[in-house]
């Protein structure tokens, strides 16, 4: 699992979404709103954890958050469809309108929890590495400065 973080973290993403909502189908403000913030952070926290230390935990952050959310959101809407499209006439207009509202909701949760654990990531692994080297590197002349 630590080879292919990413992907892992993307399906484990969707799997904790989809069978969250398949067992309590519901949402704060949206269908699945709560379910795909919760299965985004853990899956995204699993990804950006076992990431290789040369590569970038933001754009890592961001980038596993939108997929993983937006996989995730397409699962719930395609269980979800044919509940909503049996309680109204069919009407692609209708599929178009929660499609956007499962993508709109996917990529705000996807932006905020990509950004948030890729910011937490970054800084417990001490921020910028090249500056701190340089820091380092300059508190060592000046000690040796001192003592001469």
């Amino acid at each position: 699992m630590k080879t292919n973080n990413i992907l892992s973290g993307i399906i484990i993403s969707d799997l904790i979404s989809f069978i969250s909502y398949f067992i309590i189908p519901s949402g704060l403000i949206f269908l699945g709103d709560f379910h795909i913030l919760i299965g985004v952070l853990w899956g995204t926290y699993f990804a950006v954890k076992y990431l290789k230390k040369k590569q970038n935990y933001f754009k890592n952050g961001l980038k596993i958050g939108l997929i993983s959310s937006y996989i995730s959101a397409l699962s719930i809407f395609f269980f979800e469809l044919p509940f909503i499209l049996s309680s109204y006439t069919f009407s692609i207009d209708l599929v178009i309108i929660l499609l956007s509202f499962f993508s709109i909701e996917a990529i705000i949760i996807g932006i905020i929890v990509g950004l948030i654990i890729g910011y937490y990531f970054y800084t417990k692994e001490g921020g910028d590495k090249e500056h701190q080297k340089n820091k380092t590197e300059s508190e060592f002349y000046n000690s040796l400065k001192d003592k001469y």
